[in-house]
């Protein structure tokens, strides 16, 4: 009879752990679906702002309403952010007419939301950092991913980014910085 009363206690608490397991897995998959959808959204916003100057010859799975992958639009929103700092360089707009001139798209793209989306990617490791200080104030998807279970706590935001850098490379970054 003991025996029989520890194998149910076994099977309750084996169901009971499954039940929980699969409850967690149900709420990853409903995180993953928004994380899925707002970064299609992002993507889609940042499709329409940004000048298309690279066009997929063939159609593929994924391909976004301009016709370009992910990684022409993000080749694409570096260019155009480059133009941009041109352009700011310059007393006019006229560096960035030539880019502007190769789409029917509109060319108005804020920082913000190119740094939005690149910020949403889980393949690529970004932080943003607050000069001189290097405290990091944002940092992308996969990166904060990567922490998140770490002893650093939840996020690295607010703590220095020196703090995970090597010491042989702490003076080149804090060279770069002052640039």
């Amino acid at each position: 009879m003991h025996t029989t009363a520890y194998n149910i206690d076994t099977l309750e608490l084996k169901k009971h752990k499954d039940m929980r397991n699969a409850r967690k897995r149900e709420l990853q998959k409903e995180c993953k679906a928004r994380e899925r959808a707002l970064t299609t959204d992002l993507l889609s916003q940042l499709d329409h702002k940004v000048p298309t100057t690279r066009m997929s010859t063939d159609k593929h799975k994924g391909q976004l309403p301009s016709g370009r992958n992910r990684e022409q639009l993000l080749a694409d929103a570096v260019d155009h952010v480059r133009a941009l700092r041109r352009s700011h360089s310059a007393p006019s707009n006229q560096a960035l007419a030539p880019a502007a001139s190769r789409s029917d798209q509109p060319s108005s793209c804020t920082g913000e939301i190119l740094l939005d989306a690149m910020l949403t990617s889980h393949r690529e490791r970004m932080v943003v950092v607050e000069l001189p200080s290097w405290r990091i104030r944002r940092m992308s998807a996969g990166f904060e991913g990567e922490y998140r279970e770490s002893v650093f706590g939840t996020t690295m935001v607010g703590q220095s980014l020196m703090h995970f850098v090597d010491t042989d490379d702490a003076d080149r970054l804090r060279e770069y910085g002052r640039r």
